[in-house]
């Protein structure tokens, strides 16, 4: 299910309902309580849901999960600065992407969504995060926030931080870097870059690009044919979470 996030639980919920596999994609739904609802629904009609964030599935994204494994993260910072047109050019027209009645807010839960999926595969899926402060921008002729400028602590004991903007007119940048207690790791997902201290340990096929059809949906296929076969469900809330929180504890401006 790939329509405008506020018509998601409701095509899903109606799926299920009739015995058919679901594949949400992100933001999977506008509230936890929908969200709950529809994973219930499943485990009663024996059937497979799965909450796809695309970006969890890159290849520098699981290079980082398997490198991180046993080391001691201190410290997160995620950057994400791009001009959302360059993703969904009828923003300023007829699309939805600025329409919070529609997406359920702006940067954070559309973008944020899928940085916070990726930081979870990367640190392990038992991570959780708890937003500490922050200030989301919504400009005065708008209704959903274009940057975002948050603290979060994670479970794990690391701090974070995250940098976003939808408005931006320079260099586009979409980095997670890890501060551990020895080096410094980058999750690069424009790249498609693992880098430890600098050096480059995993790098995209030339050409790749951030949205890669060819690696990131293979993938996500395969995860929900695996689910089907074994009859689970991988239902994530965290990403979700992350950003209603930000929307109650952040101040706007």
């Amino acid at each position: 299910i790939a329509t405008p996030p506020n018509t998601h639980y409701e095509l899903a919920r109606r799926a299920l309902i009739v015995g058919k596999h679901v594949l949400l994609e992100k933001p999977p739904v506008l509230n936890l309580y929908q969200l709950a609802e529809l994973k219930k629904i499943a485990q009663e009609r024996h059937v497979s849901l799965l909450t796809a964030f695309h970006t969890r599935y890159r290849n520098e994204v699981t290079t980082a999960r398997d490198y991180l494994q046993g080391k001691k993260v201190r410290n997160i910072i995620i950057s994400r600065f791009q001009n959302v047109q360059t993703y969904h050019p009828n923003a300023f027209t007829n699309g939805w992407i600025l329409d919070k009645e529609i997406g359920g807010g702006g940067i954070v839960i559309d973008d944020g969504s899928n940085f916070i999926a990726s930081l979870s595969c990367a640190l392990g899926d038992n991570i959780d995060f708890e937003i500490e402060k922050g200030v989301l921008v919504i400009p005065k002729d708008m209704n959903v926030e274009t940057e975002a400028d948050v603290d979060f602590g994670l479970s794990n004991g690391a701090s974070g931080k995250l940098f976003m903007k939808w408005l931006h007119k320079g260099v586009e940048e979409a980095i997670i870097r890890i501060e551990t207690d020895i080096e410094g790791c980058e999750i690069d997902l424009l790249r498609a870059e693992f880098r430890v201290n600098g050096e480059v340990k995993t790098r995209g096929t030339a050409g790749q690009k951030r949205v890669d059809i060819s690696q990131e949906y293979a993938l996500i296929y395969k995860h929900l044919l695996d689910l089907i076969e074994r009859g689970e469900s991988f239902v994530s809330e965290k990403e979700l979470k992350f950003a209603l929180d930000c929307y109650q504890k952040c101040k706007v401006t």
